[in-house]
This record gives structure tokens, C-alpha cells and sequence, in this order.
């Protein structure tokens, strides 16, 4: 398989996606994103058609579509530049389902120079204040079992570059305990999410102690780890997905 050359974020929320305002904001967040980060075209299967009304792309979000149950419905948008894509999907299935902003930016634009770097980090705060985001990370997608899934229902996955964790992680940790966490960096953003960088630049790879040192202060059963995924128990918080239901 080729290894990927993005550097990719996720940002998962509670909010609900298939109301129109919801998506509106994080829509106009992205279209406003300087040039190399703003995406110019959109679809649901693939992003063929470009962008000349916002509520065209919204439309497109909060459009029904129904499994084959019927009372089962899901939503979403793929969204691309040159340089970058985004991907914003929903669902309303019995089993609980938290709707998710994806994206994926060229590894040579972030390299390019710090500026694109800053830029991306400032999309991504302002994208986690619209979202109200629970989790998110930003991953080197060339790094070791970065394409691993993330099932934040059993743990929190294989520590990435940043982390970024909302009131649910806050109140499964306590905040005093996440502060003193051996993270590189931490911030906490205006909708009180915390951003957390475990390594120097996002293109350092995290190192195996630091990630060790973190795992150890916050909890082993909270974190997946060296190639593991088919985790039975692990320590996650609740989230209240009960409005995310058909």
C-alpha cells in the first residue's frame, strides 16, 4: 500500500448536523480560510462542482437520505481545492454515531513555510469553536498507524501531533490532571477545548516516550497504542448522543 504524504485533522462533535445554521457556520469558516486552504469545489460522491453559492453546498448537507429501514437518514459533503479536502458527514442510525469534519492538506504546503502552518492551526481553532468540538487530532498521515480507526466509545486513539480535547475528555480526567499532562504545548482555546502538542512541529514525529509519559500520567486504558485496535474495555467518556438518534 502507498504510504500517504497529507497531513490530515478530525474534528468529531455532538452537535447536530443536519440543522441548516450548524453546518452554515462551519461552511463559512472554510470559505473564508486563505487561498491554499480554501476549498473551491463540491459533491457528495465526488467534488466536481464549484462553489458559487454556499447555500447550494449546505443544501446538499442537510439533504435527507434514507438507509434502507427508512427511519435511519444520513447526511454530508466532500469539499476539495488543489491543495486541500474536507469531508463533513452525519448520520442518524440506532447505533450511536457522532457527526465528524474531516480534512487532508498536501504535506509540501505545509512544509512550504511556518505560515501555512499557522494558517492551518487558526482554520482548525476557529472550526473547533463552530463545531463545539469533543475530539480532535491532527495526524502525519506518514507516520506509523496513522490510518489506524478511532472508536472514541472503547478509547482515545495513538497519540498524535496535536490533540484537542472538549468537556467530555475534561471531565473523564479533571482539568487540573490534564494541565500537569508532559505535553510539548497546551492551550485552552475561547470555546474551552484543550489543544495539546505532543511533539516540537507538526512534522516531528511524536516520540515513543513522550507518548509513554503521556499514557502514564492520563491512564493506559485511555489510549490505544502500538498497533492495537481490537480493544474490548478502555477508559472513554460518556457522550450524549441521545438527540443524534432517527
Amino acid at each position: 500500500m502507498k504510504a500517504r504524504n497529507d497531513i490530515a485533522f478530525v474534528l468529531y462533535s455532538v452537535l447536530d448536523f443536519e440543522k441548516r445554521d450548524t453546518v452554515e457556520r462551519v461552511l463559512e469558516t472554510l470559505l473564508s480560510a486563505p487561498l491554499p486552504l480554501r476549498p473551491t469545489h463540491y459533491g457528495h460522491s465526488e467534488a466536481d462542482q464549484r462553489i458559487s453559492d454556499l447555500k447550494d453546498v449546505a443544501d446538499l448537507i442537510v439533504g435527507v437520505h434514507r438507509s434502507a429501514t427508512q427511519s435511519e437518514r444520513f447526511g454530508g459533503v466532500l469539499l476539495r481545492s488543489g491543495r486541500c479536502r474536507y469531508q463533513l458527514q452525519w448520520s442518524k442510525m440506532r447505533k450511536p454515531s457522532m457527526p465528524f469534519l474531516l480534512g487532508s492538506v498536501d504535506r509540501e504546503l505545509i512544509e512550504s513555510s511556518p505560515a501555512q502552518v499557522s494558517a492551518l492551526y487558526d482554520l482548525i481553532k476557529k472550526l473547533v469553536f463552530e463545531v463545539t468540538a469533543v475530539y480532535g487530532e491532527i495526524r502525519d498521515m506518514s507516520s506509523p498507524f496513522s490510518d489506524m480507526p478511532i472508536d472514541l466509545w472503547k478509547r482515545l486513539p495513538d497519540l498524535p501531533a496535536v490533540s484537542i480535547y472538549g468537556f467530555p475528555y475534561l471531565t473523564m480526567f479533571g482539568e487540573t490532571r490534564l494541565r500537569d499532562a508532559p505535553f510539548c504545548y497546551m492551550e485552552q482555546l475561547s470555546g474551552g477545548q484543550y489543544w495539546l502538542q505532543a511533539s516540537g512541529t507538526l512534522l516531528e514525529p511524536v516520540s515513543e516516550q513522550t507518548k509513554a509519559a503521556i499514557r502514564s500520567h492520563l491512564g493506559e486504558d485511555a489510549f490505544m497504542s502500538d498497533g492495537k485496535r481490537l480493544y474490548k474495555t478502555g477508559l472513554a467518556p460518556e457522550f450524549d448522543t441521545s438527540h443524534l438518534r432517527p
